[in-house]
């Protein structure tokens, strides 16, 4: 235990984010800086963020889009790179994409028609695979077809409505 020497000694920490979110408080915040040499979870990357060392932390995220979205923003912001182990919900993604964190973030979106409907071209472009967790309506197709990011999707409405809908609804 290096935090507990009579003698000051100068350290950095380097680890994996288990190995770090282990350690005592003690020696995180006596250390300059902490560096998490695997992915950490929000948990993980929260005990490192919580740390009062007087160098910088460095670490990546990966874990849950729920986990992801509900991070601190001292957290998410702090990560390097931010990876999704599954997918988003088009309110998590916009969540994740709301950090400012120096890399890239890394997540696919399965959501409500309704919801993907009701997105952005902003939000999907960002996501490695749309998809949509129910059927369409023809109304709401329209609009999942006009965006630039390919979206899997089903229709599902009365035969007068699908006829009606455009060849963007259908392609």
């Amino acid at each position: 235990n290096i935090g507990g020497f009579s003698k000051a000694v100068t350290y950095s920490i380097s680890d994996t984010a288990t190995a770090i979110a282990g350690a005592g408080a003690t020696a995180l915040n006596e250390a300059v800086n902490i560096t998490a040499t695997t992915a950490a979870t929000v948990a993980q990357a929260t005990t490192i963020d919580s740390a009062t060392n007087n160098g910088s932390n460095s670490y990546s995220l990966s874990d849950t889009s729920a986990n992801l979205a509900a991070a601190a923003s001292t957290v998410g912001n702090g990560a390097s790179t931010i990876t999704a182990i599954d997918s988003a919900t088009v309110a998590q993604a916009t969540a994740i994409e709301g950090f400012t964190n120096s890399g890239v973030n890394t997540y696919n979106i399965s959501d409500t028609s309704a919801n993907l409907a009701a997105s952005s071209n902003a939000v999907l472009t960002l996501a490695g695979t749309v998809t949509a967790s129910n059927a369409a309506t023809a109304v709401e197709a329209t609009n999942i077809g006009g965006f630039s990011k390919a979206v899997t999707y089903s229709i599902s409405d009365t035969a007068t409505a699908v006829a009606g809908a455009g060849a963007t609804a259908l392609n």
